[in-house]
């Protein structure tokens, strides 16, 4: 009996003595880590921590004024094209600054051919006073879709219409065909049902605008993005390289940016208000900041007339970032060469970087008095001194050189390079409402700089643009 006991004692031994083997072979006592409070962390906690991949911005669709078409027609009045265009009040219109707008419903109370295709207007203008029109989107109630001009239906229009910060809608032309219903304040049904929007704003873009108490009920579906990174531009640096469109007094000039840029001659001193440039207002839509606006009237690309300090090609490309603080553009935005095609210029030809530089020697060789080649070499110095920034380049605005050059040539070499240089291109040739026939709404009476009506144009192109492209 004794040795039964004996050797179950000296089983049980040898048993927790191999349980005891074992945990130390696997590094400590046999515990759960998740569950067990005394457990010490086997990595370095900093090591182990990492940040979590930011969350995709999310698509939220939302309808604006939807209430409205709760009224019925018989408590609305029938708009008069003499008012038009109208829009809400603003800060109505700030509800919107940001979004996309998919879908307008209009109360359509009459048209005035059923036989005929029958339309108004919807157009996207800035805030400023007076307003002035970016975009305009015709709505089309197409021919026999009424029998009769009686129509008092809500009508549905599918667009996409993109508003940024500091722009809003208006509807209506003064010679529509569609006449839609708004509220008048006389009507007690209408007093309740749009008391949000009541203080709509009529002859809008006009001297005679003017804010009634009447209001609009147009139906707005539009989507915005919510989330993290709605805005990766937010805070990033932009610098300008560019000539008198983009100058202006104590910004293109200024020390306090960049050294050298002191004696940059200027344009834009009082002709417009700086936050009406089409650079400053592209900041202040995206949140940006400027880094350095290296611009200086009268420049060229080339160096057929200017010196290497003043041509764009030559010392000011690698002058584009804040010397004195220290800091590198994260965008960099190249607007020249307006002043090669006024001056007739030779686009020249351009094939590829071994025209322009010698990769073995590490030396420039490209003839920079004709423009291709001083484009290519202005894109290559700024891509090789600032290899961290995003590149933008801007085609010409669509005016008429004195010179008769012709714009599209230097476009073709602009976009060329662009595509070779991986570096984004600027359509504002073919982006903005810019134009020999519309001259005289949106360049001053030179025919070649914008006013800020033009200004805003680029602005609207160009935000777009970076908008759809930054991907740091």
């Amino acid at each position: 009996m004794k040795k039964a006991v004996a050797l179950i004692l000296a089983l049980l031994l040898a048993l927790l003595t191999l349980t005891a083997c074992a945990g130390e072979q696997t590094g400590g006592p046999l515990t759960d880590p998740v569950t067990d409070p005394t457990t010490e962390p086997t990595t370095d906690p900093e090591e182990s921590v990492t940040d979590p991949t930011p969350a995709a911005p999310t698509v939220v669709e939302r309808t604006l004024f939807s209430s409205n078409r709760e009224l019925s027609f018989a408590d609305m009045r029938v708009a008069t094209t003499s008012n038009n265009p109208v829009a809400f009040k603003q800060n109505v219109n700030d509800v919107l600054e940001g979004a996309t707008v998919t879908r307008i419903g209009v109360p359509v109370m009459n048209i005035s051919d059923p036989t005929k295709d029958c339309k108004t207007e919807v157009y996207l203008m800035n805030t400023s006073s007076p307003a002035v029109v970016l975009e305009t989107y015709p709505l089309v109630i197409p021919a026999n879709t009424y029998t009769s001009t009686a129509v008092n239906e809500w009508v549905y229009f599918d667009v996409d219409i993109k508003i940024h910060k500091g722009e809003m809608l208006a509807f209506g032309s003064a010679k529509e065909t569609i006449r839609w219903g708004y509220a008048s304040t006389g009507v007690p049904a209408a007093e309740k049902a749009v008391a949000e929007t009541r203080g709509c704003m009529v002859k809008v873009g006009t001297a005679s605008s003017q804010e009634i108490a009447h209001s609009l009920l147009f139906d707005i579906e539009y989507k915005t993005l919510e989330g993290e990174n709605m805005n990766l531009l937010k805070d990033k640096y932009i610098s300008i390289l560019g000539a008198s469109t983009s100058t202006y007094n104590g910004y293109s000039n200024s020390t306090l940016y960049n050294s050298t840029i002191g004696g940059n001659a200027n344009f834009y001193v009082s002709k417009v208000k700086v936050d009406e440039t089409w650079w400053m207002k592209t900041i202040n839509e995206l949140d940006m900041k400027l880094c350095v606006n290296n611009s200086w009237s009268g420049s060229c690309v080339s160096t057929a007339i200017d010196a290497d300090n003043k041509a764009g090609c030559m010392d000011r490309a690698t002058q584009l970032h804040n010397d004195i603080l220290g800091i590198d553009p994260d965008v960099i935005v190249l607007i020249i060469g307006g002043n090669d095609a006024l001056k007739g210029l030779p686009v020249g030809t351009y094939t590829d970087s071994g025209d322009i530089y010698d990769a073995k020697a590490g030396k420039y060789i490209g003839d920079c008095t004709k423009f291709a080649q001083a484009y290519a070499t202005l894109v290559h110095k700024v891509k090789n001194r600032y290899p961290d920034a995003s590149v933008y380049v801007c085609s010409m605005l669509h005016w008429q050189p004195k010179s008769g050059s012709n714009l599209l040539e230097y476009n073709d070499a602009i976009k060329k390079i662009a595509d070779e240089f991986d570096v984004t291109y600027v359509d504002f040739y073919n982006g903005t409402d810019i134009s020999p026939a519309t001259k005289g709404t949106y360049l001053f009476e030179d025919g070649v700089h914008p006013n800020a009506a033009g200004f805003a144009q680029m602005s609207h192109c160009i935000v777009e643009v970076l908008k759809d492209t930054y991907k740091k």
